[in-house]
C-alpha cells in the first residue's frame, strides 16, 4: 500500500480520524449551556454540556468520554484524575453531561473558566476506571465574572447575674461568640437594599449557674434539703438559613438616604431642602408642632443596617446538674441534666456610617434572665420601639459587641 499511490487505504488517512472515527466517534466539539455573565461567590449552579459531536458533526457515542475544569472554582461532580482531581471526567452518555459548579469563595478571584477537554480513552467505566482518563486538547470554554461581596463577622454576648437573698445566693453567666460570615443574599437583595444570609457561621456558648443555701444547717433532722446547685453547659451550635422562614436570619444594609435622594423631585439636593420646603407652607406655628415628627422622620431615613440571628438550638440544649442534698445525716450529690434553651436570638439595628466595617457594643441591666431575645434598636425614636431588650432593671448584666468586615472584589 505504501509504493501504490492509487491505495485505497491512503485516501483514509488518517485512519483514526476517518475509518475509526466512523465507529469511535470521538468527542470533537461540544457547547457550554451556560449564558450568565456572572456569578456570586460560593454559588452552586448547575450546568451541561450538550450537542457533543465529532469530527463530522454526528452525536459521539457513549463510551467517549470529556473531561471538565474550572479554574479557579470547583467541578463538583465527575471523578477526579488520578494526577490532578480538580479534573473530573464523565462519560459521554447520550451526547449532553449535566454537573454542578461551585464558585470560589476567595474576593481575591474577579472571574472564572469552566474548560471542557477532549479524551483519549475511549472504553466504558467498568472496564477503565474513569480517575485514569487522558487528557487531550480543549474543545471549548466559558468565562464570566464573579462577584464577591461579604462581612466576616464577630458577635459577643456575655450575660450575668446575681443574686443575693436572706438566705440563698444565686450567679449565673453566658457567654456566646458568633463567628463566621455573611454572603451576600442575591435573591433578596433588590431595590437597593443588600442583604446577606449566614455561611459557615457558629456561636460557641458556655453557660455556668449556680445556687447555694446560705449558712445551711447539719443535715441531721434536715432530710432532702437542698444545699447547693450547680449548672454547666457548653458547645457550639449553628447559624444557617432556614427554609421556612428565610428572613428570619440575615443582615440587612440599607442605604434609606441615597434611596430617597434618587428620587427626590428636581431641583432639591437634600432631604433638607425637601423638609425645609414643606415646612415654609405650613401655617404659623404648626411646624413647630411638628419639629418632632420631622425629625423622627429624618432619622428613619438614615443609612442604616439590621442583624438578626437565631441559633435554632435543635435538639434543646441541656446542661449537667450537680444537686447537693440531706441524706439522712450526710450531704450527698446528685447528678442529673436539664434543658436550658431553645434558641438564642439577636437582633442589631443601628445608624450606619461605613458599609466597610460595622462596628459598635452595647451594656444594659435588666431583670430578665436566660430565654428572652435581645434586641438593640438604635433606631428606636423612629420606629417607636423600646431602644434595648430585655430591660430595664438592675439584676442581669448585658453586654454585647460585633464588628462586621466586609469583603468584596468590585
Amino acid at each position: 500500500m505504501c509504493k501504490n499511490r492509487r491505495a485505497i487505504l491512503k485516501s483514509l488517512r488518517p485512519i483514526e480520524l476517518t475509518l475509526l472515527n466512523a465507529f469511535e466517534k470521538r468527542p470533537w466539539e461540544c457547547e457550554i449551556d451556560f449564558n450568565r455573565e456572572e456569578v456570586y461567590s460560593g454559588e452552586e449552579i448547575e450546568i451541561d454540556v450538550i450537542n457533543i459531536k465529532d469530527i463530522e458533526g454526528n452525536r459521539s457515542r457513549e463510551f467517549n468520554r470529556i473531561i471538565i475544569q474550572a479554574l479557579e472554582g470547583k467541578i463538583v461532580d465527575g471523578e477526579g484524575l488520578e494526577h490532578d482531581p480538580d479534573l473530573k471526567a464523565f462519560l459521554v452518555g447520550n451526547g449532553s453531561v449535566t454537573f454542578n459548579y461551585q464558585a470560589p469563595t476567595d474576593c481575591n478571584v474577579k472571574e472564572d473558566t469552566i474548560r471542557v477537554y477532549r479524551s483519549c480513552t475511549i472504553s466504558r467505566d467498568d472496564e477503565w476506571p474513569l480517575s485514569k482518563t487522558e487528557l487531550d486538547q480543549v474543545m471549548t470554554e466559558n468565562t464570566f465574572k464573579v462577584i464577591c461581596d461579604k462581612y466576616e463577622t464577630k458577635i459577643g454576648v456575655d450575660v450575668q447575674w446575681e443574686e443575693d437573698e436572706e438566705d440563698s445566693k444565686e450567679t449565673g453567666s453566658l457567654n456566646v461568640d458568633i463567628e463566621g460570615t455573611f454572603e451576600l443574599w442575591r435573591e433578596y437583595s433588590q431595590g437597593g437594599i443588600t442583604q446577606y444570609y449566614p455561611e459557615d457561621m457558629n456561636a460557641k456558648y458556655s453557660y455556668n449557674y449556680t445556687w447555694i443555701k446560705k449558712d445551711p444547717p447539719s443535715c441531721k433532722d434536715h432530710n432532702g434539703l437542698l444545699l447547693k446547685r450547680t449548672e454547666t453547659a457548653s458547645g457550639t451550635v449553628p447559624i444557617s438559613r432556614s427554609a421556612a422562614a428565610p428572613m428570619a436570619v440575615h443582615m440587612k444594609v440599607q442605604p434609606m438616604k441615597k434611596l430617597m435622594e434618587d428620587n427626590l423631585p428636581e431641583g432639591m439636593g437634600s432631604i433638607a431642602d425637601l423638609m425645609s420646603q414643606v415646612s415654609s407652607m405650613l401655617p404659623n406655628g404648626f411646624a413647630d408642632q411638628i419639629g418632632d415628627s420631622m425629625k423622627k422622620a429624618g432619622e428613619f431615613m438614615s443609612d442604616r443596617y439590621e442583624v438578626m440571628l437565631t441559633t435554632g438550638l435543635s435538639p434543646r440544649q441541656t446542661a449537667n446538674v450537680i444537686k447537693t442534698i440531706c441524706k439522712g445525716d450526710v450531704a450527698v450529690n446528685e447528678q442529673s441534666t436539664t434543658p436550658i434553651m431553645d434558641s438564642f436570638a439577636l437582633y442589631i439595628h443601628s445608624k450606619i456610617e461605613n458599609d466597610k466595617q460595622i462596628t459598635g457594643s452595647r451594656s444594659w441591666k435588666s431583670d430578665s434572665k436566660l430565654g428572652a431575645n435581645i434586641y438593640i434598636n438604635d433606631l428606636a425614636k423612629s420606629t417607636g420601639d423600646a431602644p434595648l431588650k430585655p430591660g430595664p432593671g438592675d439584676k442581669v448584666n448585658y453586654s454585647v459587641n460585633w464588628t462586621l468586615n466586609r469583603r468584596t472584589n468590585q
